[in-house]
């Protein structure tokens, strides 16, 4: 009602701004505005100026006066450093209607995944000092937050935890907050791998190689990414990031079909058991059956890469009778190789040795002439 009746009174006004940037000299605003009212005339003047220093600190003021019967003024300056990423230290000096104060805040900005934040700030004024903490750790179990506020006699503290249960494709589990959509992702059997969300660590795979991502956006491209380097070279890693969009209020699983490929090498020996000669099988062909079940993904699992199950693998010895296979998995199998004009049929074991080559030593092949 207050502002009707004044503007029914109000008889005429102008303003004039002007603004000045620079990147040297930083930016710098003015406006003046003249308003005439029936029985009085008030100026009002506005001045900002902001300076960025090597993108690492940034200084602005802001001034504003009434010429008038109030006559009165407010003045704040202040200053951002960014001393490193994420990180925030602000200090302002304010003076509004003749009332004082100061303000100091040091701040870290929590991640979108796994890790912590804090804020800490410290003020004056002209009725006491005021400290506000704050501190916030996000895990893969959930988000806990604490402040306090301590001004004089007076205290107020706060502790909340905050998370979801979530239910993917036959896994259930505790994670942060879920406020849109949601994914369980499968990193392999590998623990502790790095899974970033658009650039920005997540967090780290458990024990048996998942990790819930609960901040997925829906409609939008989300770039979901492995880091490969966490992974041990016995590791074949068909695909290190993808983009998915899932659906508002939606949870999928997804599997990055990380999986550990065995290789082995070793000596082909014919061994005559009529003479006991031992003789190598230079540039042989021999096939191996191979009867064995790759690891299947969950039932309703996306997996990004499905390798295809060979029944049959050739493979061909080298010099002094050297032979090198790989992506078969340990366990017994029945080979064949035709050797003077013969067929024979023996068995090879392959054994996992922790190494990175498992080294199977010499191979004899009994063969009766």
């Amino acid at each position: 009602a207050g502002n009707y009746y004044q503007t029914k009174a109000l008889r005429g006004s102008f303003s004039v701004g002007f603004s000045y940037f620079l990147p040297t000299l930083g930016s710098l605003n003015v406006d003046v505005v003249h308003s005439r009212f029936m029985d009085e005339e008030k100026n009002f003047l506005s001045l900002m100026y902001n300076k960025t220093f090597g993108g690492v600190l940034n200084f602005f003021l802001n001034f504003t006066k009434n010429f008038g019967k109030d006559n009165t003024y407010s003045f704040f300056v202040g200053v951002n450093l960014y001393p490193k990423v994420d990180y925030t230290v602000f200090s302002m000096y304010r003076n509004i209607l003749s009332s004082r104060s100061q303000l100091f805040q040091l701040s870290k900005i929590p991640p979108i995944g796994e890790g912590y934040g804090y804020r800490m700030s410290l003020e004056r004024t002209s009725s006491g000092d005021a400290i506000n903490p704050y501190i916030q750790y996000r895990s893969r179990y959930g988000v806990v937050e604490a402040e306090g506020y301590f001004r004089d006699c007076y205290e107020r503290s706060r502790v909340t935890y905050s998370g979801a249960i979530a239910y993917v494709d036959g896994t259930l589990g505790i994670t942060r907050p879920v406020v849109d959509s949601f994914g369980l992702l499968r990193v392999g059997d590998v623990e502790n791998v790095t899974v970033s969300l658009n650039g920005q660590p997540i967090g780290k795979t458990n024990r048996k190689g998942f990790i819930f991502l609960p901040e997925l956006s829906s409609y939008y491209d989300n770039i979901i990414t492995v880091n490969d380097k966490e992974i041990s070279l016995e590791y074949n890693i068909p695909k290190k990031e993808i983009a998915v969009s899932p659906w508002f209020k939606s949870g999928f699983c997804l599997d990055f079909s990380v999986q550990r490929v065995y290789r082995y090498s070793g000596y082909f020996i014919a061994y005559y058991l009529d003479t006991g000669e031992k003789k190598p099988l230079e540039f042989y062909e021999f096939t191996i059956e191979n009867l064995q079940e790759m690891p299947k993904s969950k039932k309703n699992c996306i997996t990004l890469y499905e390798k295809r199950q060979e029944k049959e693998i050739k493979a061909q010895t080298g010099k002094a009778g050297e032979f090198y296979l790989e992506g078969l998995r340990p366990g017994t199998y029945k080979i064949r190789i035709d050797i003077d004009g013969k067929t024979i049929h023996t068995k090879l074991e392959l054994k996992d040795k922790g190494e990175l080559v498992n080294d199977l030593g010499i191979i004899l092949i009994p063969i009766e002439r």
